[in-house]
């Protein structure tokens, strides 16, 4: 694994298609935000990727300008939201019709895995 610090967040390359997103505290990620991480992680991986987002930490998430974001991400395949919280659970309910690629909420990060690895495996069948 591949820790990658990105000032306001940090991302982890999990393997060559996983990718864990940790936002700091009290942030906002609005369109520029989400811009920027997206432009980091491509920087990072090569070829099709899947994100987990781990929202252990609160802040502020500008949902229609960050799915806008998210959807237009040609190489991601899939994300997992792993909320350990129970606020944090409602929220992904919540985002979940934004997206156009497949999305799935966890409560643990290794569930969140097994589940985008099937992703990336149906994706090359």
């Amino acid at each position: 694994m591949k820790n990658i610090d990105l000032g306001t967040a940090q991302i982890t390359l999990i393997d060559e298609c996983i990718v864990l997103f940790e936002a700091d505290p009290d942030l906002v990620i609005d369109k520029r935000a989400a811009t920027d991480f997206y432009h980091a992680i491509n920087q990072h991986v090569t070829g099709d990727y899947s994100l987990i987002i781990h929202r252990k930490h609160k802040y502020q998430l500008l949902r229609m300008e960050v799915f806008g974001v998210m959807n237009s991400q040609e190489r991601l395949v899939g994300m997992a939201i792993v909320a350990p919280r129970n606020t944090a659970k409602k929220m992904a309910d919540i985002e979940a019709p934004l997206s156009q690629k497949p999305f799935a909420t966890f409560s643990n990060i290794d569930d969140a895995i097994v589940w985008l690895k099937t992703l990336h495996d149906n994706s090359r069948e």
